[in-house]
């Protein structure tokens, strides 16, 4: 199975994407506090597709 470098550059740049993603919602939202529903389901949602 050959993995094209554009594959891997897209692969890279998703997980990057998720833990930039993971760090600003961990700093607006405080582990204290509860973010909204929506926007909690919008977040669990993306790693599911």
């Amino acid at each position: 199975m050959q993995v094209s470098s554009r594959q891997v550059i897209a692969s890279i740049a998703g997980t990057v994407l998720m833990v930039v993603l993971t760090v600003v919602l961990a700093t607006w939202f405080p582990a204290e506090q509860v973010p909204p529903a929506d926007g909690e389901a919008a977040v669990l949602g993306l790693p599911a597709n």
